[in-house]
């Protein structure tokens, strides 16, 4: 076999080729190596992008009552801080709150397995027990009448702080808390949907849509149903509702939302009974407002009202909220929704009758993490709002009114300033609803006629009362006057009475003639009852002269008509000047009452100038769009016979040229030629030459 003889170059070329193959080599490993790199640095990126999204709202849950508020640590989820609400909370807006206790969940639980959390009421039972303890411990100093008294508000006071919180883990766990203590676990061995109570009762939905109902002190359960509405279907949203069948104060019902449907279910009965079904997308929060007969629904874009009695939605708002509550003012028939928008930071509070929201409220430099309609019941009805946020790691709380001369208006709360100033702004914003103020002045009127109303009713019913009626009320009102005290405004006793209380003409002239007496009238001393009570009316009415001060002026009417010997310098060197100022006060009210009724008539001409040039500017544009669409069409009529003109002329010079003719052939078609400027034909036209 014959070899051939490998010469140098043979060898060097070889060399070359073997040194590039290795640098091809090493250069694909460096691009690959470089590839996973990147891959790496770009998914890291990605983790850390998802992480800063990923922002940590802290937990936060007031109870029932508002009187007590569970807060998760933000920077230790282990710990759930839980704070006394103990003052009025429907009375005061400055709240004085109190850290009661922390529940140290790193012992037996993990605080960032926690699923869901709820408060719960105590069960009656151990609150009935624990009353009547109190109630034998009292028994012996007291008389029957104080002993009921006494054992009711005891009960109220257990019902309403006697709380039990209640955590559910990912474990399947379901603890319940009374202060520190666990006073009651239940192991759950399907996977838990939610959880909500009502009342004393707790109600767990598991993914085979199973209902089970536990009370707060047993390990058994009351009751379990399998739901056949909604079983196979994503449930959005679950909700426990007063029932709106049964009347009974523990009488409830259930709220499954899907994709598609909302249904609600009565479980009272041996078997769960589907009471309605309405189709409605998108649904994950509902209210029930059993007083008006309607469901508050939220979706993802909007928030409805739902007229259940009739089966027909009432209200829309266009509106991307988180969360609903709903509080019903049952004395003004007005209905307040409140939703948060996460979006902007902010609730937006609407309210039936207008077709927009009517107030929101921001805090600076904070989150809202919650908030919670509080209706308080009873002489003081009234309808609050109260809102938590984080101030750093500590929860800070305001209370607002919720009635329309309060939130008509944009409130910006700074969390930087101190609590006394930290609503920065406090401004009215404008609605561009000629609606709500049409309707204002209508529900205004309206208002002032029930009012006026009822006042008659009473003041008929008044008339027609007892002596003994008219004593205890006479009665009352001297023993204030007694305690002579230095106030005059509507915090006072004295006032208290004059005004909330209906006095008839005839009535405060009986007053004034009958308690007090003849000798108490020669007694000309400014310890004087009678002047006591003057000066005090004086002083309200000037303090504020366009407030309703009807029952004031009654009782001032009669003192200066029966004993006006009692408001002269003789009796005091002050009365003079509390006598010019009421008068100076009067005067300056009557002399402004006819500007300001001179100015409402010129706002209400210039709304209504308004309201005609809107419907005027409609009509004209109306009309510019149909002689819009005239003169277009025009145009492109011309445009198309210029198009046909110019393709005969054009059409001729070729069949010249092809014939061997010189000249082009023109070819007059009228007499007279018209021309077109801007799509409009000219007046003027050329005559033939």
């Amino acid at each position: 076999m014959a070899t051939t003889k490998r010469t140098v170059s043979d060898l060097e070329e070889e060399t070359q080729l073997s040194q590039e193959n290795e640098l091809k080599l090493l250069k694909n490993k460096i691009s690959y190596e470089g590839d996973e790199d990147e891959e790496e640095h770009i998914n890291s990126d990605e983790q850390e992008d998802t992480n800063k999204d990923d922002v940590i709202v802290p937990t936060a849950l007031f109870s029932r009552n508002s009187h007590r508020f569970a807060l998760q640590s933000p920077n230790n989820h282990n710990y759930i801080k839980i704070y006394s609400i103990f003052d009025d909370v429907a009375n005061k807006e400055n709240l004085k709150i109190k850290n009661l206790f922390n529940l140290d969940l790193t012992q037996d639980f993990n605080g960032d397995d926690i699923l869901d959390m709820v408060w719960c009421d105590d069960a009656i039972s151990q609150i009935k027990d624990i009353a009547t303890k109190r109630k034998r411990r009292t028994s012996s100093s007291s008389g029957a009448a104080n002993e009921r008294e006494t054992i009711k508000e005891t009960f109220q006071l257990l019902v309403d702080t006697n709380q039990i919180f209640v955590c559910l883990f990912k474990s399947g766990s379901l603890v319940m808390f009374e202060n520190e203590k666990i006073v009651n676990i239940v192991k759950l061995k399907s996977e838990v949907v939610s959880i909500k109570s009502f009342k004393n009762k707790i109600y767990v939905l598991d993914t085979d849509s199973m209902i089970r109902i536990f009370d707060t002190r047993s390990k058994k359960q009351l009751k379990s149903f399998t739901l056949i509405d909604g079983k196979n279907e994503t449930i959005n949203a679950f909700h426990i509702l007063k029932s709106s069948i049964e009347t009974h104060d523990d009488a409830a019902e259930l709220m499954l939302a899907t994709d598609d449907f909302v249904f609600i279910i009565n479980p009272s009965g041996r078997r769960p009974v589907l009471t309605r079904k309405i189709e409605i997308t998108g649904c994950f929060d509902l209210k029930h407002i059993p007083e008006k007969k309607m469901y508050a629904i939220l979706t993802i874009d909007s928030i409805m009202l739902y007229d259940y009695e009739n089966e027909e939605f009432a209200q829309t708002w266009q509106f991307e909220g988180e969360r609903l509550e709903v509080c019903y003012d049952s004395l003004k028939n007005n209905l307040y929704i409140i939703s948060f928008s996460l979006t902007h930071n902010s609730l937006f509070i609407f309210e039936a009758n207008y077709k927009k929201w009517i107030s929101n409220i921001v805090v600076k430099n904070s989150d809202i993490v919650e908030f919670q309609p509080i209706t308080h019941q009873g002489k003081n009805h009234t309808n609050k709002l109260i809102v938590s946020w984080l101030n750093i790691n500590e929860p800070r709380f305001r209370i607002f009114e919720l009635n329309e001369k309060k939130l008509d208006q944009n409130i910006i709360i700074d969390n930087l300033l101190p609590v006394e100033k930290m609503i920065i702004e406090n401004k009215d914003h404008n609605l561009e609803d000629k609606e709500k103020l049409k309707r204002h002045y209508e529900d205004e009127e309206y208002w002032e006629k029930q009012k006026e109303a009822r006042e008659k009713e009473e003041e008929l019913k008044l008339t027609n009362s007892s002596k003994n009626e008219k004593n205890k009320r006479f009665d009352e009102l001297i023993e204030a006057i007694k305690l002579k005290t230095s106030d005059c405004t509507e915090d006072d006793v004295v006032m208290k009475l004059v005004i909330n209380q209906v006095w008839t003409d005839e009535l405060a002239k009986e007053f004034i003639v009958k308690r007090f007496d003849v000798e108490e009238k020669d007694d000309k001393s400014k310890d004087n009852l009678l002047f006591i009570f003057y000066e005090k009316l004086s002083k309200h009415i000037t303090m504020n002269p366009w407030q309703n001060n009807k029952n004031s002026t009654l009782f001032i009417k009669w003192i200066l008509t029966l004993n006006n010997v009692f408001v002269s310098k003789k009796i005091s060197q002050t009365i003079n000047k509390t006598n010019k100022s009421l008068e100076r006060s009067l005067e300056q009210s009557c002399e402004t009452l006819a500007s300001l009724i001179s100015i409402q008539g010129k706002l209400e001409m210039l709304i209504a100038q308004e309201e005609l040039r809107i419907e005027m500017a409609e009509i004209l544009s109306d009309e510019d769009d149909d002689d819009e669409v005239n003169s277009k069409n025009k145009d492109v009529a011309i445009e198309e016979d210029d198009n046909e003109e110019g393709a005969g002329v054009e059409n001729d010079d070729i069949i010249a040229q092809v014939l061997g003719n010189g000249t082009t052939k023109s070819k007059n078609t009228s007499d007279r030629s018209i021309q077109m400027v801007d799509g409009e034909a000219n007046d003027e036209y050329v005559e033939e030459e």
